[in-house]
């Protein structure tokens, strides 16, 4: 179950609007530079390097 969705809002993995989740980023974001993210490291521990990119996006955009 996806939390803080509007019940207005039908979600399936296939079908989906996006928007609905637009006002989690900032959480996704957060969480995910908690998490490993070295590419060495990243083959053998959980992480990702998506807060990164994220944060790239952010500031090219804003910079």
């Amino acid at each position: 179950m996806v939390r803080d969705v509007r019940a207005e809002n039908s979600y399936g993995k296939t079908d989906y609007d996006p928007l609905m989740f637009m006002h989690r980023v900032g959480e996704a974001v957060e969480r995910s530079m908690g998490l490993c993210h070295d590419p060495i490291r990243l083959k053998s521990e959980l992480g990702t390097n998506l807060g990164e990119l994220m944060m790239d996006m952010r500031s090219a955009r804003t910079g």
